[in-house]
């Protein structure tokens, strides 16, 4: 089926890219989209889709089993029974619809469901900017606010995020001085 990269963005959550096969049989190494590995363990479906950038195409394909190896998935499809099989999905990206995604524990939140909420300073209501991208660290997690031609690095921890709502597409913060005037 081909795919429109607005229907990718809504439709679908990215759960990780194709790095190269787990051996010789077709398994598939995969690296997660999410902190941690084991979080895709809990997939409710079986059913994932393989998207080829170059062709717009998106390849649903079975899941038969996933297993954890260091910070990586490891896949295996149906679709694919050879380390030839396997060379052919290197590179590519894997996505879950998005009403099989799994649930989060209370005050977590996808990466999509946080992009592009504007960002709020609690003590003056004033807007600091919009939530460009999220960058992964072992500590925390880092906001990428964009503001104006500027961008403004807010980690994601509760001594700074008061609170997010999705419905008013909001994050409250209480920025740390200075915080906002580094260059």
């Amino acid at each position: 089926m081909d795919c429109s990269a607005d229907q990718l963005n809504t439709d679908f959550v990215l759960i990780g890219k194709v790095l190269r096969p787990q051996g010789n049989r077709g398994e598939l190494r995969l690296l997660p989209a999410t902190n941690s590995p084991h979080d895709l363990l809990q997939i409710r479906t079986d059913e994932l889709f393989v998207h080829d950038l170059h062709t717009s195409v998106l390849q649903c394909v079975t899941l038969q089993h996933m297993r954890v190896h260091n910070q990586f998935a490891v896949l295996r499809i149906t679709e694919c029974n050879s380390i030839e099989d396997a060379k052919a999905l290197a590179g590519k990206s894997v996505y879950v619809q998005e009403k099989d995604r799994w649930d989060l524990p209370p005050d977590h939140y996808y990466s999509d469901q946080l992009i592009g909420l504007r960002m709020i300073d609690a003590s003056t209501h004033e807007e600091i900017g919009v939530v460009s991208t999220i960058l992964y660290g072992s500590a925390q997690d880092i906001l990428v606010v964009k503001k104006g031609s500027r961008e403004i690095l807010v980690p994601a921890v509760k001594e700074i995020v008061c609170e997010v709502s999705l419905e008013s597409g909001t994050i409250n913060v209480q920025l740390p001085k200075g915080i906002d005037e580094l260059p």
